[in-house]
């Protein structure tokens, strides 16, 4: 089976309101929908970092006690993120700068969790700032990348 999580954050406590997250997650899941590929899909929208976490885990840990062979597995998210010690972190509503580990969404650890699902490919569409840092490492090195591809 092919399932997609889009999650998404807008209405935030102390940062920025992001109102275009919101048409975001409806239009993703809307396109998503629209394919017919995806047996199941998971909305989160504007969650507080321990409903986020205890949501995803609740609905990984079903999924994987009711034996579905996952497939396919798409992540999206659109919201505010950052970048600490090299880790990308996804920042639910209440995201506090001062108490970043628990009011935040690590990139390991979300990995982790789809990974207990064992799917045979994962996708993840990150729209955040600094999303893409942890993977690119130098604009020279993300040149060389996409010159040889290009060129095969």
């Amino acid at each position: 089976m092919n399932i997609a999580f889009v999650l998404g954050n807008s209405d935030y406590d102390t940062l920025t309101k992001l109102e275009a997250c919101n048409n975001d997650v409806k239009a993703i899941n809307e396109v998503l929908k629209a394919t017919g590929k995806y047996g199941k899909i998971f909305v989160e929208q504007n969650k507080k970092s321990s409903e986020l976490k205890k949501s995803l885990a609740t609905t990984i840990e079903s999924i994987k006690n009711s034996k579905i062979s996952v497939d396919e597995l798409i992540v999206y998210y659109t919201g505010h993120g950052c970048c600490k010690n090299d880790q990308f972190y996804f920042l639910p509503i209440d995201y506090d700068s001062k108490r970043h580990s628990t009011t935040s969404l690590s990139n390991d650890e979300l990995d982790e969790m789809l990974k207990s699902l064992n799917p045979q490919l994962t996708v993840k569409f990150i729209d955040a700032c600094e999303s893409g840092q942890t993977y690119i490492k130098s604009s020279a090195e993300s040149k060389d990348i996409f010159l040889n591809t290009s060129r095969r």
